[in-house]
């Protein structure tokens, strides 16, 4: 018999972003040093990198508000950025030269940029490969026991999703340890949730996740 469904509507949720509501661990303890550092830097930027999920965008929004991304960037624009700012995602970064001249204003006039990316850039030009090449790098490494705990349940709670007992400790030895999967998890499940009116138990975290492997999600 098929349970009753209705459709789940889309409803908004809130995501902490205060650096009281970042979850430490061995995976990101060394990104959160440096970006607790600020300004005590050794360059005038950063380069943050972590795979989708990791939590670059709270850090980012921790460092600063001003947040803009790479692709959105021209050259003409620099000089009117603020003091701090996030450049996010620079792989997208339409002209190398930009992130280039970026890098040299900030220098010169003693602003501070953090820039994300989910994997580390190609630089193709040469001098743009030299200049970026001295910028310090912290990598947000995959989310360990602790951490992927962590983000299990601050994700149900955005969402306001009541957990039965036992659903964590079957997560952290059933699922894929990376940041989108936990992402990917959470999402489906709230989904079944919502539609079946059913509580967050095991056999439903289990058909979520066959959802997940059968729609191809991960």
């Amino acid at each position: 018999m098929i349970p009753h469904q209705q459709i789940p509507l889309p409803l908004s949720y809130r995501t902490a972003y205060d650096r009281e509501d970042y979850m430490v661990s061995t995976a990101n303890a060394e990104a959160v040093q440096w970006i607790d550092a600020y300004p005590n830097w050794p360059q005038h930027a950063l380069l943050l990198v972590g795979e989708e999920g990791s939590g670059k965008t709270h850090l980012a929004t921790v460092f600063s508000k001003n947040r803009i991304a790479a692709r959105e960037i021209s050259i003409d624009q620099i000089p009117f950025l603020p003091e701090k700012v996030v450049v996010e995602d620079i792989n997208d970064v339409q002209n190398e030269d930009i992130l280039f001249h970026l890098y040299n204003y900030a220098r010169e006039n003693n602003h501070y940029v953090l820039m994300t990316a989910e994997t580390l850039p190609f630089w193709k030009k040469p001098d743009v490969k030299t200049r970026m090449s001295t910028l310090p790098i912290v990598k947000i490494l995959p989310p360990d026991d602790v951490l992927m705990m962590s983000l299990l349940l601050k994700q149900f709670k955005e969402r306001q999703v009541l957990i039965e007992s036992g659903v964590i400790s079957y997560l952290l030895t059933h699922l894929a340890r990376s940041y989108k999967a936990i992402r990917t998890l959470v999402e489906k499940a709230d989904q079944i949730s919502l539609a079946q009116k059913r509580p967050l138990t095991i056999p439903l975290i289990k058909e979520a996740l066959e959802e997940i492997k059968k729609e191809k999600l991960l």
